[in-house]
């Protein structure tokens, strides 16, 4: 079901690859030279659920012309992101004119997904952005349930960040966007 997030379950995780046709399947996990450790813990994932999983890291420049490229077939990668505004995120990266197969210098993202239903959600929602911001939201909280459960991108982690401030510190100022405004203290 679609209710609160547990821990993982990885005897149903098996059964549905394996109902999915697809056990045994090899995958590779592309990242960059610094993601080993993340690589080699998704691979290990992966063959703990009954994949044949292998890592291939690249240099940026490498990962940077490939990952987008639908011609290269990369399968899994790493990438990150911080913003906290939905649209810069959504709608950058998970439009259907996010991605475009076999052009990678107009495509902004490798999961190549596309929901027509979800972008009238968007479009919805930058409608609404300049004269109801809260219903705007509203909107751009269904589309992230959506996305979260067509699952094109899976969070690997979440960061939260914390400014610690001392009592004498006056005028904080956190931005959603920059975060702390340390020229405003």
């Amino acid at each position: 079901g679609r209710g609160a997030w547990i821990g993982p379950d990885l005897a149903k995780a098996r059964d549905l690859v394996a109902a999915s046709g697809t056990r045994g399947m090899s995958i590779v996990v592309w990242g960059h030279l610094s993601d080993r450790d993340n690589a080699n813990f998704v691979a290990s994932v992966l063959r703990s659920i009954g994949y044949r999983a292998s890592i291939h890291l690249a240099s940026d420049d490498a990962w940077g012309s490939s990952i987008n490229d639908s011609r290269k077939n990369i399968q899994v990668s790493f990438g990150e992101w911080i913003d906290f505004q939905p649209a810069n995120f959504f709608e950058i990266f998970l439009r259907c004119s996010s991605s475009v197969l076999n052009d990678p210098v107009n495509s902004h993202s490798g999961s190549f997904y596309c929901n027509h239903r979800i972008d009238a959600l968007m479009d919805e929602a930058d409608k609404l952005q300049p004269t109801d911001p809260a219903a705007s939201a509203a909107v751009w909280t269904r589309v992230d349930r959506a996305i979260t459960w067509d699952a094109p991108w899976v969070p690997l982690a979440s960061l939260k960040f914390a400014d610690i401030v001392s009592a004498r510190c006056g005028h904080y100022v956190d931005s959603p966007v920059l975060g702390l405004l340390d020229d405003q203290l």
